[in-house]
């Protein structure tokens, strides 16, 4: 962590030299990684949550990911003026379970379908995690684990999986 401490004081000592104060610094971490230590050198606090691997059922994981950023990222380390962005969300389509989390297409889509339309009025940014699937992933699966490499909305050879992109209202009442 030192180094990277490091690293992120050079930056944002560089752009003070240059005369640049609008842009801020900050570097991505698994969310459970995150140590006040780390958190008061940078402006933008990226945290990694993925509900999947809190072995959470779907239908609880948009809960369980801002509860995951509110309690155990910001309430534990609570530094003051940054900004939180969750850098990776996402849900496998395939390749196993992990206690309660299912991989699965379905459960890919109720996921999305949750993030997406109940995600609409926070003020946290976040990255869809991930695009496209990954095969080179598959060096970290195991026998009983087959999920690495299926993250992706999207196969390897860029066909949309046996999913849809939902259309969220906006509730008004």
């Amino acid at each position: 962590m030192e180094m990277l401490v490091t690293y992120i004081e050079y930056v944002k000592a560089y752009l003070r030299k240059q005369g640049i104060k609008d842009i801020p610094v900050g570097t991505s971490e698994i969310g459970s990684k995150w140590t006040h230590d780390l958190a008061k050198h940078v402006d933008i606090l990226a945290a990694n949550i993925h509900p999947f691997f809190g072995g959470v059922n779907v239908q609880n994981s948009t809960k369980w990911t801002y509860d995951f950023l509110l309690r155990q990222v910001a309430g534990r380390i609570s530094p003051a003026n940054v900004m939180y962005i969750i850098s990776e969300v996402g849900w496998p389509s395939g390749g196993g379970a992990l206690h309660e989390a299912v991989a699965g297409e379905k459960e890919m889509q109720m996921f999305l379908d949750n993030w997406l339309c109940t995600n609409q009025d926070t003020d946290v940014g976040w990255y869809w995690y991930e695009a496209f699937d990954q095969p080179w992933k598959d060096k970290w699966n195991t026998e009983s684990f087959q999920w690495e490499s299926q993250w992706g909305l999207f196969t390897a050879d860029r066909k949309l999986k046996n999913i849809t992109i939902p259309l969220c209202s906006q509730n008004t009442s």
